[in-house]
Order: structure tokens, then C-alpha cells, then sequence
């Protein structure tokens, strides 16, 4: 049980694969002012830019450009080349650092960290190990690029993106993922998140 709000260090290893089952028990306490949030899949649903009835596929384009300011997306070696050392075992100070230098940070790890250059910040469980595979960073990168394309804003962009990034991961094959599986399993997470199943006890629309 924790009091008022999650902590970091219920979210973020080792403590995350230590906690258990945790419930949230409130005591009262003002957390509006809190500048740190878990992404969930509600939050997907809430924020995924929509494409009007009109869309089609010039109405919007995104360019690549690398070292761009758009979003850094680095695992920690990259962290690494970029800050002149390795990220610390705070992993959300490590992408807030790293962020006030002007990029908005997606720090790749177990548990992802996504930070704005104000400090705001989300962090993503969503997907497992099945990730750490060669190509499926670039499916994310792609991925960001494309919400940002259609207006979302970086901090969005990104934890957003690494958030169903995530959910395609867990609906792939157990063994033997390859990038090419993830781009497939996209559409169908996408469904999940935009489209929630209704909820357990929700009336029917006949009788």
C-alpha cells in the first residue's frame, strides 16, 4: 500500500519487480501539483490525434532528421555518447537531465522514461523484454514521427507511441520477435487502446 500517489520507485527496477501488486490508498494529500505520471491505456484513447473525415496522406508528412531537437529516443549507450556518461540509477533524474538541454528524452529501459525540457514527465511499462531486439526501436522512432506529424506535441508524441510500442509487444510471439512482427501487431494495439472493450456489467444496446 502506498499513500496518495505512486512513487518512483515503485515503477522503476528493481524496485518495480519487487512491489507486487500495489494499491493506491488516499489520505487526503493534494497531488495535483505532481510533475511525474504513469501512461496508461486510457490516457492512449484520451490523447492519439484523430484523423478528420476528409484525411488523406498529404494532408500530413514528417521529415527525419537526425540529431533533430523533434525527440531523442536513446537506450543507455546512446545516453551515454549524448551526456558524456552513463545515465544514473535514477533513471527519471537521468531523462530529465538530459531533457533540459532543449529535446524532449524517451530513456528506453524496462520501464521507459519520456521527459520534457520543463521537467514534466511519464513513465511506460507497457511491453517486456521481447523488445530488446535490433529494429524495433526504429518501428518506435517511426512511430513518434508520425504523431508528431499530425500535431501531437513531443512530451504526447512520445510516451504516447512507447505506450502502444509497448502493448504491440505483448501481443507478438513469445519467442523469436522480430521488428517485422511488431509493425503487424501495431493496428491491433492501436484497436485496444482507441476502442476499449466495454467495460464488465455495461448494458448491450438490445435486449
Amino acid at each position: 500500500v502506498t499513500f496518495a500517489a505512486l512513487k518512483p520507485g515503485l515503477l522503476l527496477h528493481p524496485g518495480r519487480r519487487l512491489a507486487g501488486t500495489v494499491s493506491i490508498a488516499d489520505i487526503g494529500l493534494d497531488v495535483g501539483s505532481a510533475t511525474a505520471h504513469l501512461l496508461e491505456t486510457a490516457d492512449v484513447a484520451d490523447r492519439w490525434p484523430r484523423r478528420p473525415d476528409d484525411a488523406h496522406k498529404w494532408r500530413s508528412a514528417c521529415w527525419v532528421v537526425a540529431g533533430s531537437p523533434v525527440v531523442l529516443t536513446p537506450h543507455d549507450g546512446e545516453y551515454e555518447a549524448l551526456a558524456g556518461r552513463r545515465p544514473s540509477a535514477d533513471r527519471l533524474a537521468a531523462a530529465r537531465s538530459l531533457a533540459a538541454a532543449g529535446a524532449t528524452v524517451l530513456l528506453k529501459g524496462p520501464t521507459t522514461v519520456v521527459a520534457a525540457p520543463d521537467g514534466e514527465a511519464r513513465l511506460v511499462t507497457a511491453g517486456d523484454a521481447r523488445l530488446a531486439t535490433a529494429g524495433t526501436g526504429d518501428v518506435l522512432a517511426g512511430m513518434i514521427g508520425a504523431l508528431l506529424a499530425q500535431g501531437a506535441d513531443p512530451l504526447d508524441a512520445a510516451s504516447l507511441a512507447a505506450h502502444v510500442h509497448g502493448m504491440a509487444g505483448s501481443l507478438s510471439p513469445p519467442v523469436g520477435l522480430i521488428a517485422g512482427d511488431l509493425l503487424g501487431a501495431v493496428p491491433a494495439a492501436l484497436a485496444m487502446a482507441l476502442e476499449p472493450p466495454p467495460r464488465a456489467g455495461a448494458e448491450s444496446g438490445s435486449r
